[in-house]
């Protein structure tokens, strides 16, 4: 693959696909299982198989800010578990 295909701060799910020829543009999300073809233009959240655009970061970031302030939660910290689960 070439190197310059996948940009800078992107992340790819596990067992995603990325098939011959794709590129994927700075601070793109690619999901878990996701078969990608073609071109993913920058600040996108791609899934599914095949791939299609979801949203884009900023829309999936604040999204996932609304859940944990929804479950009581700090929007900005990651990692602890709700108070009902933890230990």
């Amino acid at each position: 693959m070439d190197l310059k295909a996948v940009r800078f701060r992107v992340f790819v799910g596990q067992r995603a696909i990325l098939l011959p020829g794709t590129r994927i543009g700075d601070r793109a999300i690619i999901g878990a299982g996701a078969v990608v073809r073609g071109e993913v233009p920058e600040g996108m959240v791609y899934a599914g198989n095949p791939a299609r655009p979801i949203c884009t970061t900023a829309e999936f970031r604040d999204k996932q800010m609304q859940r944990r302030l929804a479950q009581g939660l700090d929007p900005y910290a990651y990692g602890e578990q709700p108070p009902s689960v933890a230990p």
